[in-house]
């Protein structure tokens, strides 16, 4: 029986680790959005709330509460926050924490351990702190590593027909 869950667990850790979401939807821009209108030139990019949806002219409020008026033949590129996976990011933090807290509980294990004359020599110490200050750092890291999320920025094209496009899934046995 243990031998078929460590089984499922592997396969499902493996297959997470692989996978992952398939896009088929394209981004409408809707009024309230977080955009990023790039400029043509390379003058940089305007960041900001869309006001109305887009038209002839993008109109958006900037950071500092400035309402702004692109016209359509100046946008180079048109991206739209989304928010991103909270997986990737509680992995990633859940990693660095680990990797984190063995480096303190490795350095600092000797010294917490007790006196030279103890039971334990120092590398069962360094051991020991490097397995509980690692597990500690781990859970701390994905802790923060999922509250933090993080935003992704998606292109928006241009043209004229902004909306959804179609996706098809088939399976064959």
């Amino acid at each position: 029986m243990r031998k078929l869950i460590l089984s499922l667990l592997c396969g499902l850790f493996a297959t997470a680790g692989v996978t992952r979401a398939v896009e088929c939807q394209a981004v409408r821009p809707d009024s309230g959005m977080r955009v990023r209108i790039f400029l043509v030139g390379g003058d940089g990019y305007v960041a900001g709330r869309l006001l109305a949806p887009p038209g002839d002219t993008l109109v958006a409020r900037g950071s500092s509460g400035r309402v702004l008026r692109v016209p359509r033949d100046r946008v180079a590129q048109l991206q739209v926050a989304t928010r991103g996976s909270r997986t990737g990011s509680t992995f990633a933090g859940i990693g660095i924490g680990m990797l984190m807290g063995a480096t303190f509980g490795a350095a600092a294990g000797p010294s917490l351990g007790g006196p030279p004359d103890a039971v334990f020599d120092t590398e069962f110490e360094r051991t020991m702190g490097a397995i509980l200050f690692g597990t500690a750092g781990g859970v701390a890291g994905g802790i923060v590593g999922y509250n933090r999320g993080g935003t992704r920025w998606r292109d928006v094209p241009l043209s004229a027909t902004v909306g959804i496009r179609g996706g098809r899934v088939s399976f064959a046995f």
